[in-house]
């Protein structure tokens, strides 16, 4: 996330404003699902949760000045290292050392357990658990996990923050209060970058990352819009059947560090071609965009190239050969051109 001083992400106060109510009746329940949207911001408003149920002054919660406000002060979104309170864990799949993983194991779930079961520090008495992204809960950590919403601890909150609800559990989604991030429209989303980062062309910058203020915040809106044009003269090249070019473009893009950038130009060309979203000023100076759609026949590839495209950007951490999958994605780009 970027170290400048993030004007309020007011797009997030209807669900911050329904647990302060929550909390104020003494309703705040003991598990929540937050559902995500990518750059949305609910790692945010997970940690919004937690500072309300910490908070030792019920009636100004989080009043940003008592003891436990002031150790919940340096803590930030989806970084377990800057959490200094001793009733807050974040749950995330291992990134280093030898148990790195993909995903939340059950080991992480038993030790968390045994956290929440004792008394808290604080004078709230309450303690707060965030798992994120709850969907890389391994099957018997989830049920592990289950255990625990059905005798849970008073005072003891579990937030599930995920982008991708259907893939927990029916009974974990059944025991927690549901709460879905709505993004704002784009003419507030551009208000607010510019009020974040200064004027840049942040029309351009959300057609490639989508509506999403946070992802496009630490965005560099000249170089992306570079790496756009880049990507549609190169796509230009493999509609054209230029011999050589998905070959040639699939070796030098899977090497670049700008590859996720690079798959979300594709994925919004993608989208332009099939219609699902109109042309940018970028988009229309691209030989392919200002040509008619791509006819019906010829959608499926696009379709399937779209989902390559996705699937890439999952795996995009992963020792998956991204060579041979870019390659496979510009095989179908070549094939919308049709006869």
């Amino acid at each position: 996330m970027s170290e400048v001083v993030l004007p309020d992400l007011f797009w997030l106060e209807p669900q911050r404003e329904q647990l302060r109510q929550a909390h104020a009746q003494q309703r705040l329940p003991h598990a929540l699902l937050i559902h995500d949207i990518p750059g949305g911001g609910g790692q945010h408003l997970a940690l919004y949760a937690a500072r309300l149920a910490l908070c030792s002054v019920r009636s100004q919660a989080p009043c940003g000045n008592c003891r436990e406000c002031a150790l919940l002060s340096s803590a930030l979104p989806g970084i377990p290292d800057s959490i200094q309170h001793p009733d807050l864990y974040w749950v995330s799949p291992l990134t280093d050392g030898e148990k790195a993983s993909q995903q939340i194991s059950i080991s992480q779930i038993r030790e968390l357990r045994e956290d929440l079961s004792h008394t808290s520090h604080g004078s709230s008495g309450a303690s707060v658990a965030i798992i994120s992204p709850a969907e890389t809960l391994t099957v018997p950590a989830a049920n592990a996990l289950l255990k625990t919403l059905e005798e849970p601890r008073t005072g003891a909150l579990i937030v599930l923050l995920t982008a991708a609800p259907g893939k927990l559990l029916a009974t974990l989604r059944s025991r927690c209060l549901r709460m879905q991030l709505r993004l704002p429209p784009r003419a507030q989303i551009i208000d607010w970058l510019n009020q974040a980062r200064g004027a840049a062309d942040w029309a351009a910058v959300l057609d490639v990352m989508g509506d999403a203020p946070l992802l496009a915040l630490d965005a560099d809106a000249r170089h992306l819009a570079q790496v756009m044009r880049d990507t549609q003269h190169g796509l230009d090249r493999v509609l054209t059947g230029e011999p050589e070019a998905i070959s040639t473009l699939a070796a030098q893009w899977s090497k670049a560090e700008q590859l996720p950038v690079r798959l979300a130009c594709i994925e919004s060309w993608i989208g332009v071609r099939v219609g699902a979203t109109p042309p940018s000023g970028l988009q229309k100076s691209s030989r392919a965009a200002s040509k008619q759609e791509a006819p019906a026949g010829n959608l499926a590839a696009l379709v399937r190239a779209h989902d390559a495209v996705c699937e890439l950007a999952r795996q995009i951490t992963t020792p998956i050969n991204k060579t041979l999958a870019l390659e496979l994605i510009l095989l179908q780009v070549s094939r919308s051109r049709g006869s």
